[in-house]
């Protein structure tokens, strides 16, 4: 069975140690490897970078003093003048090629437009005149209307001002159109060629936008106008010259900078239990701060020792990867009804190497009676890796063979059937004279050959 990776793996050659003090009852690290010092020096020298760049960035994007305020259009735009409205400024003018116009009895217009990027599109829209002004109504699903203003209805000195008077659209704005199938379009003129229409749009604050459109036979013109106040606020809100500064950048460096730094931490791992709480708690060693895990509702009274061999696949950056297999014991505790492995002690199939911690670590747990170790043949979980644990060579049915042998002897399940186990490695109760008590925690299962 599998009960997902452990949060804590124990190589043959290192050392935990179990202790309960004022700080507690736990199980901590106590080594540390020139590996995971290099790591965390690799991992501070990056992070330290990163946020290096990321603080200069912010300086240099610091203005010395205030900056000087500018006027007029962005330099590409044109400033022009409207009626009696003050300037606008606008970027040109799009030009798409009209293909085709039809219009039907009903005062439905259907265009084919080829825009500047070559896209052909259709748009089908319903039309009416309405005191001085034009309403267009485009078929998406309903009708959904725009107001125009023709050239023509605009006074010399116009102004925005002037429109900004409540309008009623026609009742047929909003509501669902007929099946087009059963309109029938013929080609013709549109009933306002060559006069540009405009749409005006009110920001709320003296501020507008104007957009602009005219169709004749060859050509749709599209316009957009905006106050220059309007412009000159944008322009100043991005520095005056209207450049975006590089504090985009941080938002890549600053978090890359911040995962680094936690990866730096490899501090030991040290897991508090707590036995009144029924909770296990990650953290790590030393008085500064750190992340915490929590795993509530931990039932000790179901703590297993369960006999794995895990499998992990290696992929170097330059070569060809490979797997290696590893013996050893989990630790497998329940928490909120579900299984979990929380520690698992690599052994090379040698009993003895870990049997203190274990033992020490049971009695913390305040396991009691005796506790069986579930062998299983092979139970293997993938873990990608970068450098090798333990190397196994030959095929994967010669390992899983030597697996099954594995259980015949020796009080974790391994070792020959056929060879003299060590006094060192013999079982407990073996080394005892007489049977074993009936609360001795070394007492193991018998396992049958499947």
């Amino acid at each position: 069975m599998v009960f997902g990776e452990p949060e804590l793996w124990v190589e043959p050659d290192e050392e935990v140690r179990v202790i309960t003090d004022a700080g507690g009852s736990r199980l901590e690290e106590t080594g540390h490897s020139r590996a995971r010092f290099f790591v965390g020096l690799t991992s501070l020298i990056l992070a330290s970078g990163l946020l290096l760049w990321s603080g200069l960035t912010v300086v240099a994007a610091m203005p010395e003093e205030a900056p000087e305020l500018v006027n007029g259009c962005h330099p590409h735009q044109n400033e022009v003048v409207l009626g009696g409205n003050p300037p606008f400024c606008i970027d040109g003018t799009e030009v798409e090629t009209v293909n085709s116009i039809e219009v039907s009895e009903d005062q439905h217009i259907r265009e084919k437009v080829t825009d500047r990027n070559g896209w052909e599109h259709e748009v089908e829209y319903r039309w009416e005149d309405m005191d001085g002004a034009v309403v267009y109504g485009l078929m998406e699903g309903r009708y959904e209307c725009f107001r125009f203003i023709p050239e023509w209805a605009l006074a010399e000195d116009w102004v925005v001002e002037d429109f900004e008077e409540p309008f009623s659209f026609p009742d047929w704005c909003g509501s669902e159109y007929e099946d087009p199938d059963s309109r029938v379009y013929e080609p013709g003129t549109h009933p306002h060629d060559d006069v540009w229409m405009y749409e005006i749009e009110s920001s709320g604050k003296g501020e507008f936008s104007l957009y602009a459109l005219k169709i004749t036979e060859q050509e749709l013109l599209l316009r957009t106008y905006m106050s220059k106040s309007l412009v000159e606020q944008e322009r100043n809100a991005m520095g005056g010259d209207g450049d975006v500064s590089d504090l985009g950048t941080l938002c890549f460096t600053l978090p890359l900078g911040l995962i680094f730094l936690l990866a730096a931490d490899q501090r030991r791992k040290v897991f508090f239990i707590d036995r009144k709480a029924n909770t296990i708690i990650k953290k790590r060693a030393g008085s500064w701060p750190s992340f915490s895990t929590v795993w509530p509702q931990i039932d000790f009274s179901a703590v297993k020792l369960m006999r794995k061999v895990r499998e992990q696949h290696h992929s170097p950056e330059n070569g060809d990867s490979w797997t290696s297999y590893h013996d050893g014991v989990d630790v497998v505790v329940t928490t909120k009804g579900s299984a979990k492995t929380m520690f698992f002690f690599e052994d090379e199939g040698k009993d003895h190497v870990h049997r203190k911690v274990l033992t020490d670590l049971m009695t913390m747990m305040g396991v009691e009676g005796e506790l069986s170790i579930e062998t299983a043949a092979v139970t293997i979980q993938g873990v990608d890796q970068k450098a090798p644990k333990q190397e196994v060579t030959g095929d994967v049915a010669d390992i899983n063979h030597a697996s099954l042998i594995h259980k015949k002897g020796g009080p974790w399940g391994y070792g020959s059937a056929q060879e003299e186990t060590p006094v060192a490695d013999q079982p407990l109760k073996e080394q005892q004279s007489g049977d074993a008590p009936a609360g001795s925690f070394w007492t193991f299962d018998d396992v049958e050959k499947p």
